[in-house]
């Protein structure tokens, strides 16, 4: 048995360092490349949660395509 294939999801992952005078902090960027939509967070364990809410945000978009 095949899995549904289904539209993919494709994203760039953006990452840098910066650097106070004692520490240093990881920020980033998620970009969802079929609709553009950009999100920036801070700390590695916020990528996960950047791409669950677009993921989630294209799920609202096929529902209301579904409708029409």
């Amino acid at each position: 048995m095949q899995p549904e294939r289904q539209n993919p999801f494709t994203f760039i992952v953006r990452l840098w360092r910066e650097k106070s005078d004692d520490e240093s902090i990881w920020r980033g960027s998620v970009e969802r490349v079929q609709s553009g939509e950009r999100a920036y967070f801070q700390g590695m364990a916020k990528i996960k949660d950047a791409i669950v809410r677009m993921l989630g945000d294209s799920s609202r978009e096929e529902d209301d395509n579904s409708e029409t």
